[in-house]
């Protein structure tokens, strides 16, 4: 298990290729921003959301999007390009 045989690193940083496992304190250091950690992924989304302390809003632009889709649609449909109502010759 000497495990360095083939491997091949040109240029690299040394910081990029100690591959040494660090604990949880040091990693949060290394992040900018810091690091949410936790024992598992309901713990993470947990701890991230409240130090998010904002407001999610992916759900509602969603359906303003989807709102906004229907009515251009309904829009577009009650008059033909010459003006006339829809389904009439």
């Amino acid at each position: 298990p000497g495990g360095d045989e083939g491997v091949i690193a040109v240029n690299a940083e040394a910081g990029e290729v100690d591959l040494r496992r660090i604990d949880g304190a040091a990693l949060a250091a290394l992040v900018e921003g810091g690091a949410v950690l936790g024992e598992s992924v309901e713990a993470v989304h947990a701890a991230a959301a409240a130090r998010a302390g904002g407001i999610a809003l992916g759900e509602p632009l969603l359906a303003a999007v989807i709102v906004l889709l229907v009515l251009e649609t309904a829009l577009a449909n009650r008059r033909t390009p010459r003006g006339r109502p829809a389904g009439r010759v």
